[in-house]
């Protein structure tokens, strides 16, 4: 659980200023952190000696769970999604999703500029639900390239 917290103290070190979305992320780690204590501390009790098997599975189970329903509760608390109308833009990443296998309907851009400088996409979803996600920074800069890493 301390990873989230080592990162922003590695961009605090490496010159990037923290900003108020960090700290919620870092709570929200923390709440979710403090969900998974509560059933694990009762596998322990209960189990005795044999709790970390159990609490592996338990772990996995609650991991998937939870990016299971990141990409639709979670992530829109620090981003505001909208989306991409530019058919310039959509249609050439619309066709490279297609060819790779991705059932992608829609392209949306989100406001990750407010929190970082990076540039950046990704798709995420699950069950023909996977849109394609380009960072605001990535359409205004113009690196919209869909053969070009992010």
């Amino acid at each position: 659980m301390m990873l989230p917290i080592h990162g922003q103290q590695m961009r605090v070190h490496m010159g990037h200023p923290l900003r108020g979305s960090d700290h919620a992320r870092s709570t929200v780690v923390l709440v979710l952190g403090a969900i998974l204590m509560v059933p694990l501390f009762g596998l322990v009790r209960r189990l005795g000696k044999d709790w970390w098997v159990w609490g592996a599975v338990l772990t996995i189970v609650f991991l998937a769970f939870v990016l299971l329903i990141a990409p639709v509760y979670i992530s829109p608390l620090f981003n505001q999604y909208k989306k991409l109308e530019d058919a310039h833009i959509k249609d050439p990443i619309l066709r490279m999703a297609r060819a790779n296998g991705i059932p992608a309907k829609d392209v949306y851009q989100f406001d990750e500029s407010r929190q970082s400088n990076r540039v950046s996409a990704n798709v995420s979803g699950f069950a023909g639900g996977s849109p394609d996600l380009l960072c605001d920074r990535r359409v205004r800069s113009g690196v919209h390239d869909p053969h070009r890493p992010s």
